[in-house]
């Protein structure tokens, strides 16, 4: 796939909450972390972040609403727009 290689982290960002074994990881402060120890200069790191989890929320109720899956899925429109917030 193409496009924006911070879809990558987003999605571990924005599924953290439905993984009790990811709670201790704060994976956007590992990232960043690891960015600078490397020298990586991400221009608008938090923005592209932000937009990649928007998008993997949305992506996330269309499909379960298109599988009937509707115990998860107010779970999921909330994070999406706490995401959204900010």
């Amino acid at each position: 796939m193409y496009g924006d290689w911070l879809y990558d982290l987003a999605w571990f960002c924005f599924w953290q909450p439905w993984y009790p074994a990811w709670q201790r990881i704060d994976f956007r402060a590992e990232a960043l972390r690891y960015y600078a120890t490397i020298g990586l200069v991400v221009p608008h790191f938090e923005e592209r972040l932000r937009c990649c989890q928007i998008h993997i929320g949305l992506a996330g109720l269309a499909y379960m609403a298109y599988a009937g899956n509707w115990n998860d899925l107010p779970a999921t429109g909330r994070h999406t727009l706490e995401v959204a917030a900010g």
